[in-house]
């Protein structure tokens, strides 16, 4: 596998293995640095700003008069109100369920930014640092970077949403992997309880075949977030595979299987800082083996 350097994110994150102390401490700072002033520019509006964003907020509710009005000055906000970043750090990057092969068994670092574009449109970045290049990952220190680009449009009925786009995952150490994947995520968020939730489901459906996989295949991400008391946060990431081939993509093995179950307890512990613990269970991989269940941590910042 070789190493596109004219890919700009490529050609940025390739620098990472030659310089590793410093290129993970920039690439940390600069996350901290976004996740930071995204975090905490609520916290310094004045209470008349945050009044000022509640009525926005009221406004743009289904049956307000001045909805249609506030919707069409979102398209008119300041690049700062529609900018979101963020940086997590984990104890290991493990890709749907597949544990007993981890995209990188050691802690990896994930920024990602997503930046709101005028008629529902959206463009989100996503990235991860893997431990394998197609060689020894213990031998062979030039790791990768996993870089997910995605593009979408989306609406909101109420209290409902629906968003229809595209992934283009880019390795810049392992182009066997470079693939598309094309998906529809419908959520739902609101009060239960008095307190914050929100569930969504998303079929992500190869579009390029990759050793990710053949065209057609697809992966069902069923996702729920709730608030609960003492500043904690309850997660839950179910995942199932639809048509899925061995590993040499040669032979379908199985028209569905359970791939994944993450339960995650979170704790904000400061303003857009929350540490996580994660506890996996594992289906099985493309040839049928079980994978480990697993415990993980994380620590994200802003987002």
């Amino acid at each position: 596998m070789t190493e596109n350097s004219n890919t700009v994110l490529g050609g940025c994150w390739a620098r990472l293995p030659d310089r590793p102390c410093l290129a993970w401490g920039a690439a940390l700072a600069a996350g901290l640095l976004c996740a930071s002033a995204s975090a905490w520019a609520q916290e310094d509006k004045p209470a008349d700003a945050k009044a000022s964003d509640a009525k926005a907020a009221d406004a743009a509710e289904p049956g307000n008069a001045a909805g249609e009005e506030s919707a069409a000055q979102a398209d008119a906000d300041p690049l700062a109100d529609r900018f979101t970043a963020g940086v997590e750090i984990h104890s290991k990057y493990i890709q749907r369920g597949m544990s007993a092969d981890p995209d990188n068994k050691y802690p990896a670092i994930q920024p990602s930014v997503e930046l709101l574009l005028p008629y529902g449109f959206a463009f989100n970045y996503w990235g991860s640092s893997v431990s394998y290049t197609g060689s020894d990952p213990d031998t062979d220190p030039n790791h990768g970077v996993e870089n997910d680009l995605g593009l979408s449009w989306g609406t909101e009925f109420g209290s409902f949403s629906a968003r229809l786009g595209a992934y283009y995952y880019y390795f810049n150490r392992a182009n066997a992997s470079n693939t598309v994947e094309a998906f529809l995520n419908l959520g739902w968020s609101g009060k239960l309880m008095g307190r914050d939730h929100s569930v969504s489901i998303a079929p992500y459906v190869v579009a390029v075949e990759s050793d990710w996989g053949k065209p057609g295949e697809t992966y069902i991400n069923a996702l729920a977030e709730m608030e609960l008391p003492w500043k904690f946060n309850g997660y839950i990431d179910f995942g199932w595979q639809i048509a899925m081939w061995d590993e040499a993509l040669t032979t379908k093995r199985s028209s569905s299987d359970f791939r994944n179950l993450n339960l995650i307890l979170g704790r904000e512990v400061a303003p857009g800082i929350e540490l996580k613990l994660d506890f996996l269970f594992a289906g099985k991989d493309r040839d049928g083996n079980q994978q480990p269940n697993t415990l993980m941590w994380a620590v994200a910042f802003g987002g």
